[in-house]
């Protein structure tokens, strides 16, 4: 509602995300690597150490550029990819595979999100929010 009726988001609100984009990331990427055991594929990861750090990883840590190299290792993996084409027998956020293809991006330092960064990230949120909104009087059939 924002971008469409809004000011769109400040500097400030886009900085509120980094940590829900990053975690998103981290934490999809960490599904990926358990259902990966689940389903017998693990074995045929190529990137191993990175796929045991991935395993262990907190998704309340930084997504530092590192991290985000070792994400982009996996995400190229084929059993991590004929992991996420079985995708529908586990629970996992279908829009992150967004931020697989721009890890370079999002674990720069200076990150700032997108409107479609936002947009796809998964924040839980509690009680109702209230944006204010003028109404502008505008000129259509009913003038």
């Amino acid at each position: 509602m924002r971008i469409l009726y809004g000011t769109g988001f400040s500097d400030e609100d886009r900085h509120h995300y980094v940590n829900a984009v990053h975690s998103n990331t981290i934490s999809c990427m960490r599904t990926l690597c358990e259902q990966a055991a689940e389903l017998g594929n693990s074995s045929s990861i190529r990137c191993q150490a990175e796929y045991t750090t991935m395993i262990d990883y907190s998704d309340q840590s930084p997504l530092t550029e590192e991290i985000g190299n070792m994400i982009h290792k996996l995400w190229r993996d084929a059993a991590i990819q004929k992991t996420w084409e079985s995708r529908s027998d586990y629970q996992i956020i279908e829009s992150n595979a967004s931020y697989f293809k721009s890890l370079g991006r999002i674990s720069a330092f200076e990150y700032l999100p997108t409107d479609e960064d936002i947009l796809t990230s998964r924040v839980r949120t509690t009680g109702i929010v209230e944006e204010v909104r003028e109404r502008t009087r505008s000129c259509g059939a009913y003038c």
